[in-house]
This record gives structure tokens, sequence and C-alpha cells, in this order.
């Protein structure tokens, strides 16, 4: 993971846009991001925009938006986030 001018980057091998989003809600946890921000955040990792909007469309389940659009990861995702970055871990060691 890193942090530039508060832009922030996972370095996960293979990660999907759909990990890459989790990923993002799950670094701000337990603060809120906006819908676009969260989009921008999955096409700043090289996937389209389309991609990304499937992506977040995809985490609903796991997140809770409020009146005004901002994200927040729910326990669900929280715990899978939390594997993901475990196997991450696990796979850049094997590197």
């Amino acid at each position: 993971m890193e942090n530039v001018d508060g832009r922030v980057y996972f370095h996960v091998p293979r990660a999907s846009a759909r990990e890459i989003a989790l990923l993002s809600l799950w670094h701000l946890h337990p603060g809120r991001m906006h819908y676009y921000d969260l989009v921008a955040a999955v096409v700043r990792h090289h996937f389209s925009e389309a991609n990304a909007r499937l992506a977040v469309a995809r985490l609903r389940r796991v997140f809770d938006q409020d009146d005004e659009g901002r994200l927040r990861l729910l326990l669900p995702g929280m715990r899978a986030a939390d594997e993901l970055m475990a196997s991450a871990v696990r796979r850049t060691r094997d590197l």
C-alpha cells in the first residue's frame, strides 16, 4: 500500500477492480468515501470506468450508503478485506 498525495495505491498482485474498491473502503474505515471517489480510486489502478462502476455495484451488500452517497464498509466487508490483505502478504512473500 502506498499513499501519494492523499491517493492510495494497493500493490496487490492480480487484484480485481472489486478487490481494489473493497480495499479502498477498508483503508478509510471507519470513515466514509463518496461513490464517485471510490470509482476514481479503482480507475487509478488501471481499470476502466465501466469496470470500476460494476465493481462498486457488486460490493453493495458489504457497505452502507448514506443520503449523500458516501459509503462505509460493513463488518462482512471488513472481514473480506482483512482476508484479502493477508492473502496478498502471503503472495508477495512467495515472489
